[in-house]
C-alpha cells in the first residue's frame, strides 16, 4: 500500500471513530474485525508481492548475464572489425585471425545468448537481446567469409565491413546501459573498444560515395601514421547488379589545399572510375549476348 493510500484509510477510520463514538465493548469488536480484515488482505497480497519481487530479481539477474555476454561480444566484434582498418595489411591481419582460431568465439557467444529466456525479459531487454544476437550472428558470418576473401586476393568487402561496424557500435551502446553484476570487474570500455575509439577519432572511416546504384568506398593510407595527410588512397566500387571494380591503390601527389583538396580529388576520381566501369560492363554484357 502506498503512503497516500495509507493516510487516506487512516483518516477514514479516525473520522468514523470520532463520529460513531463506540463504547469499549464495541471498540474491541471493531478492532477485532479490522484485524481480521487486515490479516486477510496481507495473506492475499503477500503471494502477489513475492511473485512480483521474484520476477524483478530474475529480470535483473538476466540483465546482468546479458551484460557479461555483451562484454565478450563487444570485444569480439571490435577485434574482428579491426582487421580491416589498414587496406594494405588486411591479408596479414586475416591470416593472424585464422591462425589464432579467434573465429571459434562466435559459436560460444551464440550458444550463451540462446540460453536467455526471452519470455522472462522486459520488452526493452528483449529488444536489446535481439540486437546483440543479430550482431553476433553477423560477426560469425563475417568471420566465416575470411577464408573466401583470402583466396580472392586478401581484400574484404567494404560494404560488409561497414555493416559490421554499425552493429558493433550498437552492441557497445547496449552494453553501456546494462547493469554490472556484483563482484564482476567490467570497465566502461573494453580494452579493444578503447583502442578502436582512439584510432577512429584520429582516422575515422570514410562514408562511401553514392553514384546511382553504386557505392564507391575509399580509405586513406599513410606510410607513416604520424603524417597529417595521406599519401595513398584505396578505392573499391560495389555494385548490386554488375561486377565490382577494384580494389585499387592510387598514389596521391602533395596538395596545398590539404585534406579538403584531397577529398575533392578522390571523389572526382571515383566518379571517373565509375563511368569507365559502366562502359566496360556494357561492353562485357554486349559481348556475352552475342
Amino acid at each position: 500500500m502506498s503512503i497516500p493510500n495509507a493516510i487516506t484509510l487512516f483518516s477514514i477510520i479516525l473520522i468514523f471513530f470520532v463520529w460513531a463514538r463506540p463504547t469499549s465493548s464495541e471498540l474491541a469488536s471493531w478492532v477485532q474485525a479490522l484485524g481480521s480484515i487486515a490479516a486477510i488482505v496481507v495473506a492475499a497480497y503477500f503471494p502477489i508481492w513475492h511473485s512480483n519481487r521474484s520476477i524483478e530479481l530474475k529480470r535483473k539477474s538476466l540483465a546482468e548475464i546479458l551484460r557479461v555476454i555483451s562484454d565478450d561480444a563487444t570485444e569480439s566484434l571490435h577485434l574482428l572489425a579491426n582487421l580491416f582498418y589498414c587496406p594494405e595489411r588486411e591479408r596479414q591481419e586475416m591470416m593472424r585471425y585464422e591462425m589464432f582460431h579467434r573465429g571459434r568465439a562466435w559459436q560460444a557467444l551464440t550458444d550463451q545468448l540462446a540460453q536467455i529466456p526471452v519470455a522472462e525479459l522486459t520488452p526493452q531487454l528483449a529488444r536489446d537481446l535481439s540486437y546483440v544476437k543479430d550482431a553476433v550472428d553477423f560477426g560469425a558470418f563475417v568471420a566465416a567469409k575470411i577464408p573466401e576473401w583470402m583466396k580472392m586476393g586478401g581484400s574484404s568487402r567494404p560494404d560488409v565491413v561497414r555493416v559490421l561496424r554499425s552493429k558493433r557500435d550498437l552492441v557497445g551502446l547496449i552494453r553501456s546501459r546494462l547493469p554490472v553484476p556484483p563482484g564482476i570487474l567490467s570497465a566502461e570500455l573494453t580494452q579493444t573498444q578503447l583502442a578502436t575509439q582512439v584510432y577512429e577519432m584520429k582516422r575515422p572511416p570514410c562514408e562511401p560515395l553514392l553514384v546511382e546504384d553504386a557505392e564507391i568506398y575509399w580509405r586513406y593510407v599513410w606510410d607513416d601514421y604520424r603524417w597529417s595527410l595521406p599519401n595513398r588512397v584505396y578505392i573499391h566500387g560495389i555494385y548490386p547488379y554488375l561486377n565490382d571494380f577494384g580494389p585499387s591503390m592510387i598514389e596521391l601527389s602533395p596538395m596545398l589545399g590539404g585534406i579538403q583538396e584531397i577529398e575533392e580529388f578522390v571523389k572526382g576520381y571515383c566518379s571517373v572510375l565509375h563511368k569507365e566501369h559502366l562502359q566496360a560492363e556494357d561492353l562485357r554484357i554486349a559481348s556475352e549476348a552475342l
